[in-house]
């Protein structure tokens, strides 16, 4: 019920309202039965204004103020469109739905691109899927349009009158497709299996907050600096018992902050940024001496237990330490053998 009344079901209705304004309007002040085709022209209005409405990981402010400018564009092309004939009207409405989207990317796109580093999210294989399912979803809006305008053009028959009859039922499915995609927050494309699926792998990822403004980010950039110096130059990931508290009375700095410049610069949660200069470490000494024992080792970089150095280290090189301590001799004997021959 809370999904339901939520913001964003405003903006839902408002789209449908606005179908229903628009097809009221040309009964009342208009004084004339709406036609099929202006019929099917409101449904494609209100479908782009569903298009638009944000998903649960946008900002709501903008996708809000951009839907009401464009319920706002739409009354106001009707009102200087309605004393001509049924035709133009419907035209006019429809001419509009492509501008609108194309400035609605275009605006996406500057906001999705400002800060690159928001394309490197934990979430964003979610946001590309959502974006796709938009794409989709626009492309299928702008064929009905055009398929609409093709329909009106053509003479008065029972066959235009069929296809602009089919056309309208398309758009009515749509139009309700939209809602439902807007109302579940699931893309109606992919399986909900693969959807949930997805959000599992993501629900384990840490929380970022991206910077605002450029003072902001060369704030948080400047501080991952000091983070990286001091790890490079004091090795603290060599305790076994190294917190994120240890870092911030270490540095000086807030524990959210910090854990958020992290996230945000590495892609990593505290404890994988840790694990990553643990396994770095210990990749150092194999190479060096290949025939150094497990044990040691793990407990050398810094691990508890050779368990959770065998996890980490497959997380971040892919293989297990001994596999890759086989690579490494194996190196090394070839090495010898070059050397030997030359």
């Amino acid at each position: 019920m809370n999904n339901f009344f939520s913001k964003r079901f405003f903006l839902r209705l408002s789209a449908l309202l606005s179908v229903m304004g628009l097809l009221m309007l040309d009964l009342f002040i208009g004084r004339r039965m709406p036609t099929t085709s202006f019929i099917m022209c409101c449904l494609i209005a209100g479908c782009t204004l569903l298009i638009m409405v944000p998903s649960i990981s946008e900002e709501f402010d903008s996708g809000r103020r951009i839907i009401l400018g464009s319920e706002v564009l739409f009354f106001t092309v009707y009102f200087i469109a309605r004393e001509t004939d049924v035709s133009s009207c419907s035209f006019a409405v429809l001419a509009l739905t492509p501008f609108i989207l194309v400035g609605f990317f275009a605006f996406k796109s500057m906001r999705k691109f400002r800060l690159v580093r928001s394309l490197f999210q934990p979430e964003s294989v979610w946001l590309s899927v959502e974006e796709y399912s938009r794409y989709f979803y626009s492309v299928v809006l702008l064929a009905l349009a055009l398929l609409s305008g093709l329909a009106f053009g053509l003479p008065k028959s029972s066959v235009s009158q069929i296809c602009v009859v089919g056309l309208c039922c398309g758009a009515l499915g749509l139009f309700v497709v939209l809602w439902l995609r807007s109302y579940s927050g699931r893309t109606l494309l992919v399986p909900e299996r693969k959807e949930a699926i997805i959000k599992e792998k993501m629900s384990g990822s840490p929380k970022i907050t991206l910077p605002e403004t450029p003072e902001e980010e060369a704030r948080m950039n400047s501080t991952y600096k000091q983070v990286l110096a001091y790890m490079e130059k004091e090795r603290p990931y060599l305790k076994d018992s190294y917190y994120i508290t240890d870092l911030c009375t270490d540095l000086g700095v807030n524990k959210v902050y910090i854990s958020n410049v992290i996230n945000v610069y590495s892609g990593r949660n505290f404890r994988q940024f840790v694990n990553y200069y643990r396994i770095q470490y210990a990749v150092g000494i194999m190479k060096e001496n290949p025939t150094q024992l497990m044990m040691e080792l793990a407990l050398m970089s810094g691990f508890h237990s050779v368990v959770s150095f065998n996890m980490a280290f497959k997380l971040f090189m892919k293989c297990t330490p001994s596999e890759y301590m086989a690579k490494v001799r194996g190196a090394a004997a070839l090495s010898s053998l070059r050397e030997q021959d030359s």
